[in-house]
């Protein structure tokens, strides 16, 4: 998958992409008065996976905080960047996560209401598969758990689940198979199985 980069951000941005940057040095007294509704410490094949995740009750909102190691760090600042997320794709995301050395250390979303299993996804995947033509880059894992809905909009969480179109063809089998729905892997895979498809930066 989107391998972790070594990309830092200006120190002193006080936005990204038109969002706040909040520095986490002056977030963890905060945090650690938060209930903490996720705390992942994995390491696969050598690289880290590790992430928490927490709730702000008051102000119904969520911080997800990894490691300056997480595998996926720099993805969601890449998703931005290439124009895959935009603050009319993913409306509930609130602010970015940065550390005093400039990496991205994760993000702040609004709480949204959890879909059921048998929510009708279509128009989100149709959106998902042309975002990823549009930018060569795909969400990998569109699963009624990384959705919730925002109001009247369904909203995917999980941002850092972006990936380089290449990877697509590039995933063991074993992987390829855990990109869900069927529906949506068939559609990345019909989109982009011709190579020439896929527009060359």
């Amino acid at each position: 998958m989107h391998r972790r980069g070594t990309k830092q951000l200006r120190k002193h941005n006080d936005h990204l992409f038109g969002f706040p940057v909040y520095r986490l040095e002056s977030l963890r007294e905060r945090l650690s008065k938060m209930h903490c509704v996720q705390d992942k410490r994995m390491h696969k094949r050598g690289q880290n996976h590790s992430r928490a995740v927490y709730f702000d009750e008051q102000a119904k909102l969520y911080y997800k905080v990894w490691p300056k190691r997480y595998i996926m760090r720099d993805s969601v600042v890449k998703g931005f960047s290439v124009g895959f997320y935009d603050s009319d794709f993913v409306t509930g995301f609130v602010a970015f996560i940065v550390d005093s050395a400039g990496f991205n250390r994760g993000y702040v979303t609004q709480a949204g209401e959890a879909i059921p299993s048998d929510e009708n996804t279509d128009a989100l995947i149709e959106e998902l598969v042309e975002r990823a033509k549009r930018t060569n880059y795909f969400f990998f894992d569109p699963m009624p758990h990384n959705i919730v809905r925002i109001g009247d909009c369904l909203c995917i969480i999980d941002l850092e689940s972006i990936a380089p179109i290449d990877d697509l063809h590039r995933l063991p089998s074993t992987i390829n198979r855990n990109i869900d729905p069927l529906s949506y892997r068939t559609r990345l895979f019909d989109t982009f199985s011709n190579e020439s498809l896929i527009a060359k930066k």
